[in-house]
Parts: C-alpha cells; structure tokens; sequence
C-alpha cells in the first residue's frame, strides 16, 4: 500500500482507515492469507539499476469492516522489507519483497545510547504525557526502541524514511540523536 508521508517501522502500530476500491481487495486477500502487506511511501522507481525502497511489513492486528465497505485496522510492522520487481498492478500493487536484516555494530554500551535518546526525548514531552518516559525505558530491545523513537518524534517523512531505510544500527542512533538534539 502506497501511502505519502506514512512509515510503518517494526514493532509500532499503524491504524488506518481502507477506503480505496484496490486497497479493500488487497485487504480481502491479506485477511485470507497471511494478514500481511507493506506499507511504503512512494512507488518505486522502475529502473534496472535500482534497488526498490525499504518499506514496513505489517501484519493485521485487526479489521473491522464499516457499514459502507470500508474498513478500520489496526497494522503491526513486524520487519523491514525491500521491494523487488511488481509482480502486477492490477487490482492492487503487488511486489517480489526481501527481507532487509538490520547490522548490530554497536561499538559503544547500548545503555548509554538509549540514556542519551530518552534524555533528549524528555524535553519533548509535556508533563500529561509522562508515561511515555516510562513506556520507552520498558522497550527491552533497543533496535526496537530506535524504531519507536522514530515513529513517535521525528515529524518528517523525508527523516523517516531515512531511518526505515537505515540497515546499521549505529548509524540509525546516530541519525536520531541529531533530530533529536536540534
């Protein structure tokens, strides 16, 4: 599903709202098979040379279908994935995907990384949002934490999008601690 301005990172939710003609068959077809499907920003660019965007793999948390056909769901990104080749377009965009494996080089304590993003986190946050401070020091994983960090206080998609197609840990803290601190 190609949605401007949309990422779904791992482990975050995603509730939408599926209204189009071509995106409720893709629906029908997740819900009877796998219930998953990528969620990406832009379509592709077609060119030999070009490797396909890395977008969010989502599996359907849940569907509820409205009176008037279209549907709410909720969406869990369980993994990042690079689109290939478009099988077909019709009804809906279909693509060949792989499975993008994320690079574990941190070379410092993660504790003090994750001390750090938390910290410059709180300043952002309001005081009736307080529980989210606590929420985000429960993340366990700390790739996990990145990506919600990510979803959750980096406004910009162009920014996002960066962070979803960023394979190295390292470099994805990195990136985030300079959003965070400007």
């Amino acid at each position: 599903m190609f949605l401007p301005g949309v990422t779904l990172f791992p482990q975050t939710q995603l509730p939408l709202r599926i209204f189009e003609m071509r995106y409720r068959r893709m629906l029908e077809a997740a819900l009877d098979n796998s219930r998953m499907f990528a969620v990406a920003m832009d379509c592709p660019e077609e060119s030999p040379e070009s490797s396909g965007p890395v977008v969010g793999l989502g599996l359907i948390k849940s569907s509820l279908q409205q009176p008037d056909g279209t549907s709410l769901l909720v969406l869990e990104g369980v993994g990042r994935v690079r689109l290939l080749n478009c099988i077909h377009e019709t009804p809906y965009p279909r693509y060949a995907i792989n499975r993008v494996a994320t690079v574990d080089d941190i070379d410092e304590p993660e504790a003090t990384i994750r001390e750090q993003l938390i910290g410059l986190c709180s300043v952002k946050i309001s005081e009736e949002e307080g529980q989210l401070l606590t929420l985000l020091n429960e993340i366990g994983q700390f790739e996990a934490l990145l990506d919600h960090l990510g979803a959750h206080f980096i406004p910009s998609p162009k920014d996002r999008n960066i962070l979803m197609k960023t394979v190295s840990l390292k470099e994805r803290a990195e990136f985030l601690m300079r959003l965070l601190g400007s």
